[in-house]
């Protein structure tokens, strides 16, 4: 009987150990996602530092660390050609996407460099995200889950010839990213040169090409300060960049764990960390211009009136163009001009 009974509550002892450890236990959604997000620009870029950085740690918080996101900046995991292609085959599980770095594939996404569409990056960022959610989700996107929107910074003159006047381009070689970047170096008469942002100072450097139209942060991150003697103030274009998830790892998640990612990531989040990164450009203007002055350099340039006036009416057919080439494609070219003056004005 004594055996009978030690058996009985060694099994009750079991049993109590089995339902202390089954309390105790972390559930099936306390797994932690560990998850690779790449990107092209360099860590020290403002971009990483007043978007990526904050974006990411708050997933991070407000997961109670159940989301873990490591940073491969610079091209370090994928070029940024590559970026797109390597979040579906898995290689990362997030990536910052340039369609421009692709033309022609994205050709509903590529009115971003449109000269002058947007008045500061947050609302860039925000009717960049608009577009996207009615035109390309479900068409050029649908491979992915779009977490968010970047639109950076206008885009100003950095070159090793004076560019004041709308005819000093005349005969320059000058770097072009993407289709309609190219458009704007024709309409300005220069000629166009297809040259990664990565390669940009060795071409600079070198000669292969004149002069380019980047964010006063790139013309600082990228080195671009240091082998141009000219900079112009003319804020030309922005450039508005997306944020997307591999489709099957974004499935792969519990329900609460997506709505944690949505609500640190989506439209109004994206618009403050763009106008926060915008913001920072001002340092980086700053700290070219003390730059300049140090090595004997020009000033920074800024445009007269007249002169941006004169910039403006040899652009604006861009648009035209843009519109009239997506129709040709069977892409709606003239609805989403119209869409974007719309969401614009809100």
């Amino acid at each position: 009987m004594k055996k009978e009974i030690a058996i009985l509550l060694g099994f009750l002892l079991v049993v109590l150990a089995l339902a202390d450890y089954a309390q105790s236990a972390p559930p099936p959604s306390g797994k932690v996602y560990n998850l690779k997000f790449s990107y092209h620009t360099p860590p020290k870029a403002s971009i990483v530092a007043a978007y990526f950085n904050p974006w990411t740690a708050a997933i991070e918080q407000a997961s109670d660390g159940r989301v873990k996101i490591t940073h491969y900046a610079g091209e370090s995991l994928v070029k940024a050609k590559d970026q797109y292609d390597a979040t579906i085959a898995g290689l990362c599980d997030i990536a910052f996407v340039d369609p421009a770095e692709t033309p022609g594939r994205f050709a509903q996404m590529e009115f971003d460099t449109l000269p002058y569409i947007f008045p500061n990056a947050a609302i860039g960022s925000q009717v960049y995200w608009d577009i996207l959610q009615k035109y390309a989700a479900n068409t050029e996107l649908k491979e992915v889950k779009v977490l968010g929107t970047a639109t950076i910074a206008p885009s100003n003159y950095a070159g090793n010839k004076p560019a004041q006047k709308i005819t000093d381009f005349k005969g320059m070689r000058m770097r072009a990213a993407g289709r309609t970047e190219s458009w704007i170096v024709e309409a300005l008469q220069a000629s166009p040169i297809e040259i990664a942002t990565s390669d940009l100072g060795t071409s600079l450097e070198r000669g292969l090409v004149d002069s380019c139209l980047l964010t006063w942060s790139a013309i600082l991150s990228f080195g671009v300060k240091d082998v141009t003697k000219y900079h112009v103030e003319c804020n030309i274009f922005s450039r508005s960049w997306l944020i997307v998830m591999n489709k099957r790892v974004w499935e792969s998640l519990p329900a609460d764990l997506q709505k944690v990612i949505m609500d640190c990531s989506g439209p109004k989040n994206s618009a403050a960390y763009s106008a926060a990164n915008e913001k920072m450009a001002t340092g980086a203007k700053n700290a070219i211009a003390g730059s300049n002055k140090a090595a004997g350099k020009p000033p920074i340039y800024v445009l007269s009136k007249e002169e941006a006036a004169a910039w403006k009416t040899a652009l604006l057919p861009v648009w035209d163009k843009w519109a009239a080439e997506a129709e040709a494609k069977k892409v709606p070219g003239k609805a989403i001009i119209t869409d974007i003056k719309s969401l614009v004005q809100k």
